[in-house]
This record gives structure tokens, sequence and C-alpha cells, in this order.
């Protein structure tokens, strides 16, 4: 895309007409035109009003006699250029021009150029006087200033003003609300001080380089409270640079957002719950199976304990018959008895059972210690946690809905733990098993996967 034109010089001639002279005519602004070499060509009556000479007279002057007091050397008319005067057909010049009763007025020249037959013969010069720029200038900053101070101190946001270095150089009265702190606390304190360890790296880089390098930016970070807790602040931030590209002060919106953080945690933690509501029906299933089977294994074993307490008590018996009972006749009794319970039966079957109940239990322990996982609200911050466990976690809430489009295998890698918000993690893996069993569904074949 090629650069836009720069704009054309007016053409309306050195002297206006038509329209364009009666704008110029009726504008309270002071307006004349002047040739290359400086002589007026037209000025009108807002020009006479200032300079408190005629147009008669100002029309046919040179600048030079305007740009000296009247009576002294420099009021005569060059012989060549004038150091002292300003060029004609400057763009943007200050001037001292003299009026008829000897007195002086500084204005600014803005100038407009003018064509006559397609070259620049002049200009059309605008006189601003820079006195009153210059009030107005001032009373609009003042104004300014004064309408910042009154937002500032009446906003139920915290305002700051900071050096480059963090030092604080404003806050507003808002801060004793949300920071329980006064304005002369903090005036001359860094900002960082305030500032949680584990969010200082949002707010500056390594070198302590404010890193808002785009001149805006929104930051969420903690800070501490006057009465020793942490609170949750977002801040949007202006960076304000001189005219060397450095940061000149940094200036700062901050509001308190630890009500909105704990709202969104509860809604992130009912989010998780209803995730798990949708899969309780499955995870019924994924407790009903062991259940079922430890239930019956252990009816098995309770049948085999009355059993063997049945041949305990016949061994008992037969050892307290006395000498009215062969020892030969003793043993047939309890080979028949032994016959009967299928005790061998039972030396089989007795350890499968109590092996299969252990490992139902464990099963069931696994479900629910993986439900409490998944559904445990964990931490705002983000701290060490066990990447493979959290996985595991999320499987098991979500075998059954799986097992019945795929089947799902995990190889993990032994992981040192990760700094993370693994409730969030979590909440991701659910999302991403889910709906990986939702595409696989939709194919009506069943699917494997690994991870």
């Amino acid at each position: 895309m090629s650069a836009p034109a720069a704009p054309a010089p007016v053409t309306v001639g050195l002297v206006p007409q038509g329209q364009v002279r009666t704008l110029f005519d009726a504008s309270a602004d002071p307006v004349w035109s002047l040739d290359a070499a400086g002589i007026c060509h037209y000025a009108n009556p807002a020009t006479a009003a200032v300079l408190g000479r005629p147009v008669t007279e100002l029309v046919g002057a040179h600048l030079h006699s305007l740009a000296h007091e009247p009576g002294t050397p420099g009021g005569a008319a060059p012989d060549g250029g004038c150091p002292t005067c300003p060029p004609a057909l400057a763009e943007d010049a200050e001037a001292v021009l003299w009026r008829a009763d000897g007195t002086s007025l500084t204005v600014r020249l803005r100038t407009q150029p003018v064509l006559v037959d397609g070259a620049v013969a002049g200009a059309v010069t605008r006189l601003v006087d820079s006195q009153r720029a210059s009030e107005s200038a001032e009373e609009s900053l003042a104004r300014s200033e004064a309408l910042h101070r009154l937002l500032a101190e009446n906003s139920g946001d915290l305002i700051s003003q900071h050096g480059p270095d963090g030092e604080i150089r404003y806050v507003s009265p808002a801060v004793l609300a949300v920071l329980g702190r006064t304005p002369e606390q903090l005036v001359g304190c860094r900002a960082l001080e305030l500032v949680h360890p584990d969010d200082v790296g949002a707010i500056v880089d390594r070198e302590g380089r404010f890193r808002a390098d785009a001149g805006r930016g929104e930051l969420t970070f903690r800070v501490r409270h006057q009465e020793g807790h942490w609170i949750w602040v977002e801040a949007v931030s202006s960076v304000l640079r001189d005219r060397t590209g450095a940061i000149a002060e940094i200036q700062m919106c901050t509001r308190d957002i630890t009500d909105r953080k704990a709202r969104d945690a509860e809604v992130h933690r009912e989010s998780k719950l209803e995730s798990l509501g949708r899969l309780s029906a499955g995870l019924a299933h994924e407790i009903n199976t062991p259940i079922q089977y430890v239930g019956d294994n252990a009816r098995f074993l309770a049948e085999a304990f009355a059993d063997l307490m049945s041949m305990v008590t016949l061994y008992r018996n037969l050892l307290d018959a006395g000498e009215a009972t062969s020892w030969e006749q003793r043993q047939d009794t309890m080979r028949e008895a032994e016959g009967r319970l299928e005790v061998d039966y039972l030396q089989t079957e007795v350890p499968s059972a109590i092996e299969q109940t252990l490992q139902g239990i464990d099963r069931v322990a696994n479900i629910v210690r993986a439900m409490k996982t998944f559904s445990h609200p964990g931490h705002t911050e983000h701290v060490p946690a066990d990447l493979n466990e959290a996985l595991r976690a999320t499987v098991t809430v979500t075998r059954h809905q799986v097992s019945r489009v795929a089947d799902l295998t995990l190889d993990l890698a032994e992981l040192p733990p990760v700094r993370c918000n693994i409730a969030d993690l979590n909440q991701v893996f659910l999302n991403l098993i889910v709906n990986a069993a939702d595409a696989v569904e939709e194919t009506g074949r069943h699917g494997a996967a690994s991870g």
C-alpha cells in the first residue's frame, strides 16, 4: 500500500475572491495572505483590529515592517533577507508583531500554501495570539487536572501514579477501602512490595522493568491488605513515555476482584460437580460391580467359615471321646466329615475369594479417591501437583462412559511434580476424554485409545 499523498495547497489566489473572501472577511480569526517575498496582499478586518491598523495600511506592507518596532532601524524596508523576521511561508512560526500604538503582540503564524498558475506564490496565514493560546492551554490543563482529581478521589476504584521504578507518587482515597491503608502510608513506597511474590513476574520482567511495553496492559495479581491477608485485584495500566521512549510514569486503575474470584471458583467447582453428576450413573455401575462380587465372596466365606467351625467342633468331640473310641474310628469319622465339606475345594476357593474381595475393596477405594481428587476445590494459586495421579483419577471417573465405546489404556512416564492449578487441569482432562468418547461413539465403531 502506497503512502497517502500530502494535502494540496489551497488554490484561492493571493487575494481571495467570492465566497472564500466572504468567509475570511467574516472570520473572527486574524487572516492575511503574503507572497513569497513577505508582501501582504490581503488582510481581513480581524487582522486590522488586532494590529490596530486599517486594512488599507496592511495591504502592500512588508512583513518586515510589522515585525519591528516603528521608528527603529530595523523597521526600515529590508534590502535583503532579515534574520530576525519569521519566514513568510513558514508552516508554523512564532513572531512578534507591532501594533500602531507601539505595543507588541506575540503570535503564531499558521500558514497554508497558495498556488497561482500551479506554483506556490505565497500563503494564507492565520495569526494565533500566543498568550491567549498559552492561557487557554493552561486553563484546559487545569480543568483536566481538576476533573482527573475529582474522578480519582470519588471513584470506587483505586487510582494511582507510579514512577518508572514503581514508586507510588499518588494514590486515591479508595486505597483505604481496597487495602485498608491511607494514601499517606503508601506515597513514596514501591508498589511491588505489596504484591504477592508469586505474582511479581506478571508485572515486571527479570530486570525489574515494567511489562506493559505496548503502553497499555491489563494485569491480575494479589496484593497484601493492611490486615495481612491477600486480596485479588485487576488493574488497567497506561504507560507514559518521554521523548526518548523511556517510561516516565505509569498510571493504574485497580479494582478489588476478590469476591469475583471466589464466585468464579464456586462456579468452577459447581461445574465439576455437575460433570460428576452426569457421570454418576457410570460411577454407580463402577462401584456396584466390585461391591457385588465382594458381597458374593463374603457370603461364600461366611458359609465356608461355618462349615470349618463344624469341623473344629467335630475334632474337639473326637478328642474328648476317650478310650471308648479307637484312633482308627476317629480317623474314619474325620475323613468322612472332610469329604462331606469338600475341604480340598475350600482350600482352593477361600484364598481366591479373599483375594477377589480385597481387589474389589481396592477398586471401590480407588473410585472414591478419584472422585475426591476430581471434585476437590483445589488452590487458587499454582502449587506442585502429580499430573499422573490427576490423569488416573479422571480416567477412573470416566471409565464406564469410555468403556462403552473404546478401550482406554494409560502408559504414563514418571514425571516430577508440576506447578499448576490441578483443579483446572482435572476439568481439562475430563473434557478431553468425554469429548473423545462422544466423537468415537458418533462413528458407530468401537475404538481404542492410549495415553
